[in-house]
């Protein structure tokens, strides 16, 4: 297999866009990489922590509390965080 990744090194894959959901306004990005995290939180909520930004949280949620859905997202965004990893060694 491939040699591990120096635990240093992050991996950058883009961004993560959310908008306002009655307006469709673009409200922010966050930035994407191997040190990204995505974590499921309570009623329909989950939280993305970035890499780089010691400290920031970011929080959504479904605004009808769907916690399937809440739970689609952060699983989709671990699954694109391996992806990320994986192609970098594939290199």
């Amino acid at each position: 297999g491939a040699p591990p990744l120096p635990p240093a090194t992050p991996l950058v894959g883009g961004r993560l866009v959310y908008v306002d959901p009655e307006k469709l306004e673009v409200k922010g990005e966050i930035p994407f990489s191997s040190e990204f995290d995505a974590e499921l939180g309570p009623r329909g909520a989950f939280y993305v922590r970035p890499a780089g930004e010691r400290g920031r949280t970011y929080y959504f949620e479904d605004p009808a509390g769907d916690e399937v859905l809440a739970e689609t997202w952060v699983r989709t965004l671990l699954r694109f965080k391996a992806r990320l990893v994986d192609e970098a060694r594939a290199r």
